[in-house]
């Protein structure tokens, strides 16, 4: 099994347009910064009845990006697609998009440094910049 540093989660509903532009962001930044093995992106489908489905298998059967996928067999509300976005992640550090949330750019190359030279920290992320507080936990 692998150990990616962060596990990018989102949470997603008949938005595939909006979901696509938002994991179009995450993988332009780990092509450019070669972050396949820091960052896996962890989605899932409350249910969709749109393209959501066809679009991820399409980028999983790519290879190339850790790309976890879930679609519910039924629509579990918001909480509870949350919660399985958390029971899905495999990264040593979790962060949650929205499915129309794009990252900033150089921000998750940045992210993925903080966490690896703080691998025994816990941090908060705040959005529109990029703000980590570590706490030591020791």
């Amino acid at each position: 099994m692998y150990s990616p540093i962060v596990t990018i989660s989102i949470p997603t509903y008949n938005r595939c347009n909006l979901l696509k532009q938002t994991i179009d962001s995450l993988i332009k930044q780990i092509e450019s910064y070669q972050l396949h093995a820091e960052v896996e992106i962890v989605i899932s489908d409350n249910c969709s009845t749109d393209n959501t489905e066809k679009y991820v298998r399409a980028l999983m059967a790519l290879g190339k990006y850790q790309i976890v996928y879930n679609k519910n067999e039924q629509n579990l509300g918001v909480i509870k697609n949350v919660l399985k976005l958390v029971e899905l992640s495999n990264g040593k550090y979790w962060m949650f998009y929205g499915d129309d949330d794009i990252i900033p750019e150089e921000n998750l190359v940045k992210i993925v440094a903080a966490f690896k030279s703080n691998l025994n920290f816990s941090a908060f992320m705040f959005s529109d910049y990029l703000k980590i507080y570590c706490a030591d936990l020791k």
